[in-house]
């Protein structure tokens, strides 16, 4: 059987750009995030399988550092138009862990989600100083340009502590379970595991408003700092403080 020049020349073209992908260089990510604000250096790899060494993100205009970056993408899925992505970050501490999809068809989407973040980083929104470590899980989260968009999770505070000008208080260990009913519509009950502070209540997302209600009674009293904060924006209970408003971004 003979194969014609022409078959011949579109075989090996395309052998050829097979093995050229196949060995695509990590740092050809470099060139899609070049015009986002993240900065990452120190490429390694391959396209498909490849490290960073450190990798910043912009978050509310200051800088956040994920760490050293390693990720997996699977060739198959691009030729379905789905890119699919497991990737793992590491800063000390703080780890992130999830299996990213995207394609022009739907929202991008988060997979067997894990973030595990120090409660520090509240105060990139909030003038506050909170301690203690927070742990992030989901199963799957629907995202688009607008934000959340679908999915449940469970955030768990654990050893959380606050520290204030003049004294510091050990609140203890919290979680809140939620929900994502629509575009930016989160809904959210929070939960005391253990610790001398209880908290419970709900927690409400819808666009760019929020709804907290929660009641907070402490088995041991509470020092002066997050007291003083408590009573400018709660009302003091016979058992403790309710802290009930609404507000916006």
């Amino acid at each position: 059987m003979r194969i014609s020049r022409n078959r011949l020349i579109a075989m090996a073209t395309g052998l050829f750009l097979f093995v050229l992908l196949a060995n695509a260089p990590a740092r050809i990510v470099g060139y899609v995030l070049a015009d986002s604000g993240v900065v990452a250096s120190g490429y390694s790899g391959t396209l498909w399988r490849g490290q960073m060494k450190s990798l910043v993100v912009p978050v509310s205009g200051q800088q956040l550092q994920l760490g050293a970056v390693d990720w997996r993408l699977s060739p198959w899925s691009l030729l379905l138009l789905n890119a699919n992505t497991q990737f793992h970050t590491s800063w000390g501490r703080q780890k992130v862990s999830a299996e990213l999809s995207l394609s022009p068809w739907r929202d991008m989407v988060l997979r067997d989600l894990e973030l595990t973040v120090s409660a520090r980083l509240v105060r990139l929104f909030l003038p506050v100083e909170l301690r203690g470590m927070a742990r992030l899980t989901a199963e799957q989260l629907e995202l688009s340009q607008q934000g959340l968009e679908g999915g449940a999770g469970r955030l768990v505070w654990e050893r959380a502590r606050w520290v204030g000008n003049r004294n510091r208080q050990a609140l203890g260990s919290y979680v809140l379970e939620f929900t994502v009913n629509g575009s930016n519509q989160v809904r959210g009950q929070v939960s005391s595991l253990v610790g001398p502070v209880i908290v419970e209540g709900d927690v409400e997302l819808r666009g760019s408003e929020y709804d907290v209600d929660l009641k907070i009674r402490s088995e041991e009293g509470l020092s002066s700092d997050p007291r003083s904060a408590l009573e400018l924006m709660a009302a003091a209970t016979h058992s403790g403080y309710h802290v009930k408003f609404s507000s916006v971004f």
